[in-house]
């Protein structure tokens, strides 16, 4: 008989030593999780039935019951805080349209009615808040360019726009220390490059294209450091991990690529959903995790705010993981959400 499979929402905090995760259910496929105008977390994710869900703190412990999106299927999500500390959801749908929708009250977690970004057709999507607040968002097309669409009001966007010229397979951003956005992406040829907004807020002028020397990726995660130095952390072609970062904040030279784990092995098949997350703890030094061939769960973590890395770790699951993100909360504390896969017995077997 085939054991049956299915899949759970785990969430913890780094704070509290990533030994107590909480199961919150659900059968996720791919999920996101951002911060609430009050300081909240909320889990949003697309169900291995492909209908659009959600579910919020109702405090630092505890959760609401399971929330949908009605009328709406998806493949990939992604969350960022807009004007006024609105969160705006942005999603593939299985369509392979990208969709938003955005809160219309903060008190009741009401949304808007989904609408399509025109133009959009994509397969892999991240979003970042631009210096003034507004946002943009970044995504790969089914035809492998890259595009980007930014706000220009509250519910208004630009429309879709090629950036560089570029052909990617999937796409992180950070922001300088300076305000100005930075994208990171992994081009159809493996190699790593970059771009970056030559003025915060100028989501029109972009630098060109440069690779960053020696790395060929499948896939990358970007954040800044608490000395406003941005720093990259992907998988590399050959399964190790690499680093590298800005030399100084603001800066175009960067200090190489820097081994930080080696042997572990990416997932098999790098797919866009995320399988390598890294975030600022409530230190300031930055702390990666990410799922390894054999679905086990890592981390590392920085010495101390814009320090090296103290060398991987295993979190103690028995559980097989598929995918990991990260956010703060209020506190300024990690936390951690990750898709486990739950292999259940038959007849008590």
């Amino acid at each position: 008989m085939t054991t049956p499979i299915t899949y759970s929402i785990k969430y913890d905090r780094t704070d509290s030593g990533l030994d107590g995760a909480v199961d919150l259910g659900n059968s996720p496929y791919h999920m996101t999780m951002g911060r609430n105008n009050d300081g909240l977390l909320e889990i949003f994710f697309a169900g291995t039935d492909r209908a659009l869900y959600h579910i919020r703190q109702v405090d630092g412990s505890t959760w609401e019951g399971l929330g949908s999106f009605a009328g709406s299927t998806a493949q990939q999500v992604a969350v960022a805080s807009g004007p006024a500390g609105f969160l705006y959801l942005f999603y593939i749908g299985t369509d392979n349209h990208l969709y938003i929708t955005q809160q219309t009250s903060l008190s009741q977690n009401s949304w808007s009615a989904k609408q399509i970004l025109g133009g959009a057709s994509a397969k892999s999507v991240t979003v970042a808040q631009n210096a003034n607040g507004f946002l943009d968002v970044f995504y790969v097309g089914t035809n492998n360019n890259l595009y980007h669409n930014y706000q220009t009001v509250p519910a208004g966007w630009s429309g879709e726009i090629p950036l560089a010229g570029a052909q990617a397979k999937q796409v992180a951003v950070a922001s300088n220390a300076d305000g100005r956005l930075e994208v990171f992406y992994v081009g159809t040829n493996n190699d790593l490059y970059h771009i970056a907004q030559t003025i915060a807020n100028d989501s029109l002028t972009w630098t060109a294209e440069q690779r960053l020397s020696g790395a060929s990726a499948n896939q990358v995660a970007a954040a800044r450091n608490q000395n406003g130095r941005l720093q990259v952390v992907y998988f590399g072609t050959n399964s190790d991990i690499y680093s590298n970062a800005q030399i100084g904040a603001n800066s175009t030279t960067w200090t190489g690529e820097t081994l930080v784990s080696g042997g572990i092995g990416a997932p098999a098949q790098p797919s866009p959903t995320q399988q390598i997350a890294l975030g600022a703890t409530q230190n300031g030094a930055l702390q990666l995790f990410y799922v390894a061939a054999s679905t086990a769960l890592h981390y590392n973590v920085q010495s101390g705010p814009n320090g090296t890395w103290v060398g991987e770790s295993r979190i103690e699951t028995q559980d097989y993981v598929n995918e990991v993100t990260v956010a703060n909360n209020a506190d300024g504390s990690l936390a951690l959400a990750y898709i486990a896969q739950v292999v259940n017995s038959v007849n008590g077997k």
